[in-house]
């Protein structure tokens, strides 16, 4: 019954446009996602909001220029991403979900991006990721998973004036040797820094809050 509903689903975002995906709501197939990685930068202005990428169905060329032109975007889902750092243009304002579980990347992007919607920001197992992002650019993010990002070694120190912040997994980040000071995480509630065995001390807490500390 489930992957009925889920068929009826998925040609009920089709059939009003099922030869022209930019116009869809959601894209998830494999011949959409290329068929739009095949026009480029010609592709006119998307009505994507969510869209839902695994590498493992095939590898694409210029994915990223596309994701870039979808303005309307309120998720993202890739595993396994492949690609280099998201361009300067990828600013989607209204995205709130972004999920790149496995993903290669080192950075997400390079300097400043804003994304002022997004609130959750999940990057479990990124074994490539050096450094996150300036969190300044992200004000409305409240979960902020990192759990087996090996690599990383550095967190943007923006981190610790975070206002909106409620959860943060730094689980198995093997590499992280220190956590900026937390100055103004009033709404810290988790912070799990467990199997982070290169860090070298407690972060340094400057804050009035009630948090769940897991160090181990």
């Amino acid at each position: 019954m489930h992957d009925l509903v889920e068929e009826m689903a998925h040609y009920i975002v089709r059939g009003a446009h099922p030869n022209h995906p930019e116009k869809h709501s959601r894209i998830w197939k494999r011949e959409d996602i290329a068929y739009l990685c095949d026009m480029g930068v010609d592709a006119p202005p998307m009505e994507t909001e969510a869209l839902v990428f695994n590498r493992s169905i095939f590898d694409v060329v210029g994915l990223s220029d596309v994701v870039a032109n979808m303005k309307k975007l309120r998720w993202i889902r890739f595993d396994n991403y492949l690609t280099s750092s998201f361009p300067s243009n990828f600013q989607p304002r209204e995205l709130g979900y972004l999920e790149l579980k496995e993903s290669l990347q080192k950075e997400l992007w390079h300097g400043y991006k804003s994304l002022p919607n997004l609130k959750i920001l999940d990057l479990t197992n990124s074994s490539k990721l050096i450094t996150t992002p300036d969190f300044d650019g992200l004000p409305c993010l409240e979960r902020l998973i990192l759990d087996g990002c090996k690599s990383l070694e550095e967190i943007h120190p923006s981190i610790g004036y975070h206002k909106r912040l409620v959860y943060v997994d730094m689980s198995k980040c093997s590499g992280l040797k220190s956590f900026p000071p937390i100055i103004q995480m009033q709404m810290l509630e988790t912070l799990i820094l467990s199997k982070c065995h290169e860090l070298q001390e407690f972060p340094d807490i400057q804050s009035n809050m009630s948090t769940k500390f897991e160090n181990s």
